[in-house]
């Protein structure tokens, strides 16, 4: 039963995310997964989609407050969505819960909803929470969390575009390698609210352009901190703050190094099918970036989740178990955002650099238990570079270039 709960327990994105505060604004994270992930490029959990079962018996809670789902369930048929149904939560035993989604992790990963009829039971979203570990939703939907340790890296490329500065001058190409570390650590204190440290690594590598003569390499570092209420009937809220450091380092680091972001949501599930969101992000740049992080999140079966969220919209579809991993296929977008302090050749000029752009992708994820993996292809467009000290330094733009992306979390 230990290794059951653990497994329920699981989390994403940014979304963070599902991406990036820098890079997505810095994406990512559902963070995403480019620099700052608001939302990530794959799910620190794998969703469970289905809202069909629910559970048939009352639950029974644990010496230690945990969630101990009833042996049998039956489908939609009988699915109670009343306001009753969404409002008890408080006592340890609550009968008829209907749950959030198919156990993506599976009892055993061989587990097919295609073959079977009826998907597997998870925790009520509405149950009592207590001390041990469960799963525990409301962040950018019915998503779990995973307790404890979860490291995430990737690595992307995007491909030469050529540049053009802002008064008009060819200015050669563009490359950009990425490569991004994070580590989370989730915890829950006694009273279920949810509490998420998130150290992070960044690297760039600039391949181009002729000018200005941007550093080869830029580096940031972060740290996040996150806290989710647990819910009260259908409502949970998230605040987040993230202060960063990024910056070529080639010189004495000053304020144009040091940005701090923050974010504020709201979440209510209407439905088990059904989660409206509503908030914004504040990103610390060059420009002082406040940004709607608002929309719906819709899962109308087990094989579907539509994420229609403002700034990182994506669409997954479950496509069945490959080499004995649950796998789906996703198209998705983001708006991307990062900055650094940089030293300008040849005059060791300091400045800040403040990178933008649009995403669109298509890609697979998988998730057997263990590891989750991705891997994405798309384009990157309106690709637009200001500086803090436009004056001196000249801006340019870069011509949509294709660009890969792939990760593991484990």
């Amino acid at each position: 039963m230990t290794t059951f709960l653990c497994l329920l327990a699981v989390t994403t994105f940014n979304a963070d995310n599902s991406a990036y505060a820098a890079p997505q604004s810095a994406r990512g994270d559902q963070q995403h997964v480019t620099i700052y992930p608001q939302i990530e490029d794959f799910e620190l959990a794998i969703r469970g989609q289905s809202a069909d079962p629910f559970f048939s018996q009352p639950s029974s809670g644990s010496a230690a407050g945990g969630y101990t789902p009833p042996p049998t369930f039956q489908p939609s048929a009988g699915l109670d969505v009343s306001p009753t149904a969404y409002q008890n939560f408080s006592g340890p035993a609550s009968p008829g819960f209907p749950s959030s989604g198919m156990d993506s992790f599976y009892s055993s990963p061989t587990y097919d909803p295609f073959t079977n009829a009826n998907p597997l039971a998870t925790a009520s979203p509405y149950g009592a929470y207590g001390g041990a570990p469960m799963g525990v939703y409301g962040l950018n939907g019915p998503q779990p969390y995973r307790f404890g340790w979860t490291d995430r890296m990737s690595i992307g490329y995007i491909f030469d575009g050529d540049t053009t500065s802002d008064n008009g001058t060819d200015t050669g190409s563009l490359a950009v390698l990425e490569v991004d570390i994070i580590k989370d650590y989730v915890t829950q204190n006694s009273n279920g609210y949810i509490w998420k440290f998130t150290p992070e690594f960044n690297y760039r590598e600039f391949t181009g352009p002729g000018s200005p003569n941007l550093p080869p390499n830029v580096f940031r570092l972060a740290g996040g901190i996150e806290m989710t209420t647990p819910k009260h009937g259908p409502w949970s809220l998230s605040l987040g703050f993230k202060p960063q450091i990024a910056s070529d380092f080639r010189e004495n680091l000053n304020s144009d190094a040091w940005m701090f972001d923050a974010n504020a949501t709201l979440y209510f599930q209407q439905s088990p099918e059904l989660t409206w969101v509503l908030g914004a992000f504040y990103w610390d740049r060059v420009d002082q970036i406040i940004l709607p992080h608002a929309g719906v999140i819709w899962t109308p079966s087990q094989y579907w989740e539509w994420r229609l969220i403002f700034p990182n919209p994506r669409v997954d579809v479950f496509v069945g178990n490959w080499f004995n991993a649950p796998t789906w296929f996703y198209v998705g977008g983001e708006y991307h955002v990062e900055s650094y302090q940089v030293t300008i050749d040849p005059t060791d000029y300091q400045d800040q650099i403040q990178m933008s752009d649009w995403r669109g992708y298509v890609g697979l994820r998988s998730d057997n238990g263990y590891v989750a993996s991705f891997m994405e292809v798309g384009i990157a467009f309106e690709r637009e570079a200001s500086f803090r000290r436009d004056d001196v330094t000249l801006g340019f733009s870069t011509d949509p270039a294709l660009f890969l992306r792939g990760g593991l979390r484990f």
